[in-house]
């Protein structure tokens, strides 16, 4: 989260691992809280410079805002719900 947070300028952004089987990722997805159009081409390229590759995000999705859960904390099971729902689209 923290390289992710330093390519995009913010801290309104959060990876989430998905999809998760027998306690494994297959991958990691970005969520970036932004408006408009994202090119996530410069993003991935910085995360790439700093992390191994396991830990770069496969993708990152722009949102409008990051949902939160009960204890005021990011929510990603939900994060994760909007990650099937795109693979659908």
């Amino acid at each position: 989260d923290h390289v992710l947070r330093a390519a995009v300028g913010h801290d309104l952004a959060v990876s989430v691992p998905w999809p998760v089987q027998q306690g494994r990722a297959d991958a990691l997805y970005g969520f970036v809280v932004h408006s408009g159009p994202l090119d996530e081409g410069p993003l991935l390229e910085y995360c790439k410079t700093q992390l191994p590759p396991y830990m770069v995000p496969k993708n990152i999705i722009a949102i409008d805002h990051l949902p939160l859960n009960s204890n005021h904390k990011i929510d990603r099971i939900a994060l994760a719900g909007k990650l099937k729902e795109f693979r659908h689209e």
